[in-house]
């Protein structure tokens, strides 16, 4: 085996950007022996789901397929199934969302309506946003605060923002980077009413502050020009399934239950790789090529970098937990919705029934609530189903006397990193001494493969752009 293994490109991690990133190098690469190395026993990462037997599979939160915007990339990624295996969610339908704000359910917009506010705060609220469109944009910000107090004034960003960003992270926003605005939807507000506001949208300065009234309304020429895609037959795992198929018929080696034990290098290469695989000690000797997809921290600790012995900070505990009810969620039309109430720990709620007709199963209708969790939150099944049960109904969408068919959920194993300036000076000390080892032959993608590169689009971007990188090397 130890032959057959000598020279072989390794791919370490079973997840989306591992998949891809396999695939592509061994439909497009020189025929080679290629490895896919994954930990666990299955391989997809979140986009895996719970088989629940007779209640069907249930997601692991939101999970559609944005395109990247590559044609080639898009392609590769739709061809994966068939063309008639698809929903595809485009122009102003491809992202019906909304917000619970203020004590209620948004259904126009998934940005914070200022017009839902007291009069006195709302006109406060418009008064310092005015002022902040006057002065002149700043191309750099040094934190997430100082993000939102330059684009919409002290009132909006200490009074709308600011509970929001340490209800999610746990951290105050002059801590965090101003990236956290792009993952998460804060870098805009409703404010103006829907009739008077199609003038102002011929303003860039206005349109990046304040958001279109009515999503269902946005002119097409400013909708994003992205699709995304979803199975017909319900379950985001048939990706990751049909990326197997694929693999399996290029000849990829698929080992699960393995982790990778030590990396060794020596004269500016990786030459050794040992695993362990259910007890039994495996060795890659002299890869060609290693992409590593499993993060730079486990990565770095092989490795012996002495910046991986900071450990980064994360002070919410990501959790999901899905129901099945016996009626539907009342939320009209939207897929899914944002949940800012600072006392509420559910951070964003998946109705799947609205764009995927095939979800409703044995007699009932899923619905998942993702959670930032404290510390002392419970985490057990019954606890995250009564809590998910609360919130629900504390956001008014729980259906009057409806029943709870089955639930499943946890604790992740991943979730969304915490966007700190400490964070991000740790990931690049560690992206730093890494590069100072000139490994000529590990290339590293994947989630947070780069700061922000946390959705999948850009995800599957960057790990496209470093098989690309290598197949002109080779």
């Amino acid at each position: 085996m130890h032959s057959e293994l000598a020279n072989s490109i390794v791919v370490v991690g079973g997840g989306l950007a591992g998949l891809v990133s396999a695939l592509l190098i061994a439909e497009r690469g020189d025929g080679g022996p290629v490895y896919l190395v994954e930990r666990t026993a299955e391989l997809g990462g979140l986009l895996r789901s719970y088989d629940e037997g007779p209640f069907g599979c249930f997601d692991h939160g939101m999970h559609t397929f944005t395109s990247s915007g590559i044609a080639d990339l898009d392609t590769f990624m739709r061809n994966l199934m068939q063309e008639d295996d698809w929903i595809v969610m485009e122009g102003r339908y491809r992202d019906l969302s909304g917000v619970v704000f203020g004590g209620r359910l948004q259904f126009d917009t998934h940005y914070p309506d200022l017009r839902s506010l007291p009069k006195s705060d709302f006109q406060a609220c418009a008064a310092d946003l005015l002022v902040a469109l006057g002065r002149p944009a700043p191309t750099d910000h040094a934190s997430l605060a100082a993000f939102l107090h330059n684009r919409f004034g002290d009132a909006i960003a200490r009074g709308i923002f600011e509970p929001i960003v340490q209800k999610v992270y746990g951290v105050e926003a002059s801590l965090l980077d101003p990236i956290v605005a792009q993952i998460v939807p804060l870098d805009r507000v409703a404010l103006y009413e829907l009739a008077g506001f199609h003038d102002l949208m011929k303003s860039e300065r206005i349109r990046a502050a304040i958001a279109f009234p009515d999503q269902r309304e946005l002119p097409l020429s400013f909708a994003a020009t992205r699709y995304s895609l979803y199975p017909k037959r319900f379950g985001a795992f048939r990706l990751p399934a049909a990326l197997e198929g694929r693999l399996r018929d290029a000849g990829v080696r698929i080992v699960t239950n393995t982790a990778v034990a030590a990396v060794a290098h020596e004269n500016g290469k990786i030459c050794r790789l040992e695993l362990d695989s259910i007890g039994e000690r495996l060795a890659l000797p002299h890869p060609r090529q290693v992409v590593w997809t499993a993060g730079y921290p486990g990565l770095g600790r092989l490795l012996g970098l002495q910046s991986t012995n900071t450990k980064f900070e994360q002070n919410r505990i990501p959790a999901v937990m899905n129901v099945l009810l016996d009626r539907p969620l009342e939320v009209r039309d939207l897929y899914y919705f944002w949940c800012w109430e600072p006392a509420l720990r559910a951070y964003r709620i998946t109705n799947y029934v609205n764009y995927c007709p095939d979800a409703p199963r044995a007699g009932g209708f899923p619905v998942c609530v993702e959670f930032a969790l404290k510390p002392e939150d419970a985490t057990d099944g019954d606890a995250l189903q009564s809590l998910a049960v609360r919130e629900l109904s504390a956001c008014g969408v729980f259906p009057k006397d409806a029943r709870v068919l089955h639930s499943v959920g946890g604790v992740l194993p991943v979730g969304f990193p915490t966007f700190s300036l400490r964070n991000k000076a740790l990931l690049m000390a560690i992206k730093d001494e890494l590069a100072g080892l000139e490994l000529s032959n590990l290339s590293v993608t994947g989630l947070m493969a780069d700061w922000g590169i946390v959705y999948q689009p850009d995800v599957l971007t960057h790990a496209y752009a470093t098989v690309n990188a290598h197949l002109e090397r080779r």
